[in-house]
């Protein structure tokens, strides 16, 4: 059974305008069957707007000794450390990268897919790259992508650093 899963990313949202815009994304993906929602990095408002999961910032997997209760939890990662770490936790998946340099993490040159790959292999948990969005690679550009035998597809809604 294949579902996708909104993780809203709203860095430029202001914070009083959070909990309106998640509520309608809830709203909206309970109308539609399937759709997990995951709040970024805010158990708060993901409790208290009904969402499904948690989408962790990676400084967040080093402030917490447990696994946050939620049906899905899934965090950024940007190290091996990050990756040891989520999966130690039992996170359900992690978003590795960025794998090339992308706007939405100014400064970085990436992790290159040789890395990428290394570190895909080495942990026992499903993975996302965080891709090169806005920036053309090969013709396509993006956020996420799902390996193609992946149980979920990801759906990003960001409003942050487009």
């Amino acid at each position: 059974m294949r579902y996708s899963t909104p993780a809203l990313s709203d860095k430029r949202l202001a914070p009083t305008q959070r909990p309106d815009f998640a509520q309608a994304v809830v709203a909206l993906a309970q109308a539609h069957g399937q759709a997990v929602v995951m709040i970024n990095d805010d158990p708060q408002l993901a409790h208290a707007v009904g969402a499904q999961g948690l989408h962790l910032w990676s400084s967040r997997l080093w402030e917490i000794d447990q696994r946050p209760d939620f049906e899905r939890i899934a965090a950024s990662c940007h190290s091996a450390a990050d990756l040891a770490r989520a999966a130690q936790l039992g996170l359900d998946f992690v978003v590795l990268g960025p794998v090339l340099p992308t706007a939405s993490h100014t400064g970085s040159n990436g992790i290159g897919w040789t890395q990428f790959s290394r570190w895909w292999c080495s942990i026992p948990l499903f993975l996302t790259a965080l891709r090169s969005y806005g920036l053309q690679e090969s013709g396509n550009a993006g956020w996420f992508e799902s390996f193609p035998d992946s149980p979920q597809s990801l759906v990003n809604l960001s409003l942050g650093n487009q």
